[in-house]
C-alpha cells in the first residue's frame, strides 16, 4: 500500500473514532494535536516531497485522496481543464506574485497520461510568455487563457503539444493593483454564454474582429460574452477568484472574505422600477456570513490577525456535479482557503428567491480536507471526467501577496520558496478510476450525453454542441425535451434549443406545465427573452403565481415585470406572490421591481388582501 493511502485510511478511522467522543475526550484530544503539533512540524522550512505531502491530508471517511500529477510535470497550477480527449490543460502562474526578473514567466502546461494508470506524467508547454494567467477552459479544439489584459485563444495545428495560434480572443482587461485581481475563471453557462470574473478590476472590453460590437465598460461587475452574436453583458457579482453554476444556472461566486455568494438578481430587473429603493443584486448565502470560521490543522497564520480563523483567501469556489463521490456531496458548494491549507464545504439549500448554505452534519468543527503541510495551498477546484474532485495545490511557502503585507514583513518574506513546485490532486470514493472515454463520433452521442451522471460530461457535450449547432440537432433536442430524463438534461435542451434560435413558444409553454419545479423556472428565465410577445404566454405565465415552488414563484415575479402595461391579472398575481412570500425580501424586491408605473393599482390590490408574515410587511412597507 502507498504510505499515503495507509495514512489516509487511519485517519479516516480516526476521525470516525472522534465523532463518538465525549466533549471532554475532544477538548483533551485538541491540546495533546496542538503539542503533537507544534513539536513535530515547528515552523516548517523545507517543501514536503508530493508523497510526504500526500500522507498529510485529510478528507473524510471513506473517500480517498491520489495524486495525479507533480513536479517536474507541472510548476505553480492555478487553474486546470480537461478536454474531450483527455488531455489535461494546466495554467501555471509562476511569476506570481510579483512577476519574473526577466519578462512573463507565465505558461500553460499541457499534460497526457499515456499509460492510462491515473496519472499525468507526460508534459509539453503548450504556450509561455504571460503574465500571470489565472484561468482556463476548452474552445474549439483549443483552450481560452485569461491572463489579463487579454483573454487569449490558443490551439495546437500541427500536434506537436505546442499552440500554433495565439490570438487575443477578448482584450480590454484592467490591471492594476495586486496580481490577485485580474479577470479570471472562464466559464460555460447554460444560458450558452462565455461568463468571466472582473476580478475586482473590471475593465472597457472589446471583441477583436468585431468592431461593430461597442465595448463594455464593465466597472467592477462580471461579465458575460456570447460566442454566436459576439455581444458583451455586464452582469451581477463582484467575483475575485471563484465562479461556478449549479445544473439550473444559478450562479455562485466569491471574495477573500465572502466564500459563497449568489448572484440573485440583474441590475435590469431594478432599473425598470425608478422608484425602488433597493441596491443589492447578490447573497451572501452562509448562515455563518463572513465570520465563517475555518478549522484549520496546520499551525500556519495570516498577517490579517482580526481576521484569523476565518475566511481571508477564499478561491476556487466550484459547486460539485461528478459522479465518484456520494451523492450527499452533488450540488455542494466548495471553496478553497489557501492561507488556512485546507477546502471547505457548504451544503446549499434552497430559500426563497436564493440559496442558503451551511456546514454538513459531519463537519461542525472540521475541513472537508485540511493538512498540516503549512506550505500546501489549494487554490482551484474543478469535476473531472471521472466524476472525482480535482485541485489544484499552488504549493507556496508564503500564499500571500506583499502589497497585504507590512512593509517590515514583506521586505523579510521569500515569495519565491515553492516556484519549483505543483501538485494535483483528485478525491474520490474508489480509488483507481478512470473516465470511460468521450464519444463525440455523432450529434446523437452529444445529445445523449447531456443526460449523463456526471456534470463535466454535460458540460463537454454542451460546448460541442454550442460550437458547431449543426442544424440535424433539432429534432434531437426536441426528443430529449419530451422524454423522461433528468430535469438538468431537459434544461440543456431547452438552452440549446434557444441558442440555435429555434425556441418555439411551443417549448416554453410545455416548459411552463413540467412536472419539474425546475424546468417550469427555466421556462419563465427564457419567456423573458421574448420580449413583447411574452403576452401570448401571459396566462401560462400567471398560473405559476401560485407554483408550489419558492424559486418558480420568484421567477414569476420577475417575467411578470417585463410587460409594459400590466392588466389587473397581471396584478392579482404579484399580489398573490407578495401574500405567499412576504417574509422572502427577495420576493418583495422581485415584486416591486415588477410594478414600474402600476404602484398605485397595486396598492389597490393589497388593500383586498390579508398579508401574512411576521416580519415582511413592516419591511415591504
Amino acid at each position: 500500500m502507498k504510505p499515503e493511502r495507509a495514512i489516509q485510511n487511519g485517519t479516516s478511522h480516526l476521525r470516525e473514532c472522534l465523532s463518538l467522543a465525549s466533549p471532554k475526550i475532544l477538548v483533551w484530544f485538541s491540546m495533546c494535536l496542538l503539542s503533537i503539533q507544534t513539536l513535530g512540524y515547528p515552523d516548517q522550512i523545507e517543501a514536503l516531497s508530493p508523497e510526504a505531502s500526500s500522507a498529510r491530508f485529510i478528507v473524510p471517511n471513506g473517500l480517498h485522496i491520489e495524486l495525479v500529477a507533480a513536479e517536474p510535470e507541472v510548476f505553480d497550477p492555478v487553474a486546470m481543464c480537461f478536454d474531450e480527449l483527455g488531455n489535461l490543460y494546466v495554467v501555471e502562474n509562476r511569476g506570481y506574485p510579483s512577476g519574473g526578473s526577466d519578462g512573463p514567466v507565465g505558461s500553460v502546461a499541457l499534460l497526457r497520461d499515456e499509460d492510462d494508470d491515473g496519472s499525468y506524467e507526460t508534459r509539453s508547454v503548450f504556450a509561455k510568455g504571460f503574465d500571470f494567467p489565472n484561468g482556463i477552459m476548452p474552445w474549439k479544439g483549443g483552450v481560452l487563457v485569461t491572463a489579463a489584459p487579454h483573454v487569449y485563444f490558443l490551439k495546437d495545428v500541427d500536434g506537436d503539444g505546442e499552440a500554433d495560434i495565439r490570438e487575443i480572443f477578448l482584450k480590454g482587461f484592467r490591471r492594476g493593483g495586486s496580481t490577485q485581481l485580474y479577470v479570471s475563471h472562464p466559464t460555460l453557462g447554460i444560458d450558452n454564454w462565455l461568463h468571466f470574473t472582473s476580478g475586482l478590476s473590471g475593465g472597457t472590453i472589446g471583441v477583436p474582429g468585431h468592431p461593430e460590437i461597442p465595448e463594455l465598460d464593465m466597472r467592477r461587475n462580471d461579465l458575460r460574452y456570447n460566442p454566436l452574436t459576439h455581444a458583451l453583458e455586464a452582469r451581477a457579482g463582484r467575483a475575485q477568484f471563484g465562479l461556478t453554476f449549479d445544473d439550473f444556472g444559478h450562479k455562485f461566486t466569491c471574495s477573500n472574505r465572502n466564500h459563497l455568494v449568489h448572484s440573485v438578481l440583474e441590475a435590469a430587473d431594478l432599473t425598470r422600477n425608478p422608484y425602488l429603493n433597493a441596491s443589492t443584486l447578490v447573497q451572501d448565502i452562509p448562515v455563518h456570513g463572513a465570520a465563517s470560521r475555518v478549522f484549520a490543522l496546520s499551525s500556519a497564520t495570516t498577517t490579517a490577525y482580526a481576521h484569523e480563523g476565518t475566511f481571508t483567501a477564499a478561491c476556487g469556489l466550484m459547486i460539485y456535479r461528478g459522479n465518484a463521490l456520494p451523492k450527499k456531496y452533488y450540488g455542494n458548494g466548495f471553496v478553497c482557503e489557501p492561507t488556512g491549507n485546507l477546502i471547505h464545504r457548504d451544503v446549499i439549500v434552497s430559500k426563497g428567491g436564493s440559496f442558503e448554505a451551511h456546514r454538513g452534519l459531519d463537519e461542525l468543527t472540521s475541513e472537508f480536507l485540511a493538512t498540516t503541510d503549512e506550505w500546501s495551498r489549494p487554490v482551484f477546484l474543478t469535476n473531472g471526467p471521472d466524476g472525482s474532485l480535482y485541485f489544484c495545490d499552488m504549493y507556496r511557502k508564503t500564499i500571500e501577496h506583499p502589497t497585504y503585507l507590512p512593509d517590515e514583513v514583506a521586505a523579510t518574506t521569500d515569495f519565491d520558496a515553492g516556484k519549483a513546485n505543483g501538485r494535483i490532486y483528485r478525491i474520490s470514493a474508489k480509488e483507481g478510476l478512470r473516465p470511460a472515454k468521450f464519444d463525440a463520433s455523432t450529434p446523437q452521442a452529444l445529445v445523449e450525453t447531456l443526460a449523463h451522471p456526471n456534470g463535466w460530461h454535460r458540460d463537454t457535450a454542451q460546448r460541442l454542441l454550442l460550437e458547431n449547432l449543426d442544424p440535424n440537432i433539432i429534432a434531437l433536442l426536441e426528443a430529449l425535451l419530451r422524454a423522461k430524463k433528468p430535469s438538468r438534461a431537459r434544461t440543456l435542451s431547452l438552452h440549446l434549443l434557444n441558442a440555435a434560435d429555434a425556441l418555439t413558444f411551443s417549448h416554453i409553454r410545455a416548459a411552463l406545465h413540467a412536472d419539474s419545479p425546475d424546468i417550469r423556472e427555466q421556462g419563465l428565465r427564457l419567456a423573458r427573452e421574448l420580449g413583447e410577445p411574452i403576452a401570448e404566454l401571459l396566462i401560462d405565465i400567471i398560473n405559476l403565481a401560485h407554483d408550489p415552488s419558492a424559486n418558480v414563484r420568484f421567477a414569476c415575479a420577475l417575467v411578470l415585470g417585463d410587460i409594459e402595461s400590466p392588466n389587473s391579472d397581471t396584478l392579482s398575481a404579484l399580489s398573490s406572490i407578495l401574500k405567499k412570500d412576504i417574509d422572502d425580501p427577495w420576493a418583495r424586491v422581485a415584486v416591486l421591481s415588477a410594478l414600474g408605473e402600476a404602484a398605485a393599482a397595486f396598492s389597490e390590490q393589497l388593500l383586498q388582501n390579508d398579508l401574512e408574515g411576521d416580519n415582511g410587511w413592516p419591511e415591504f412597507m
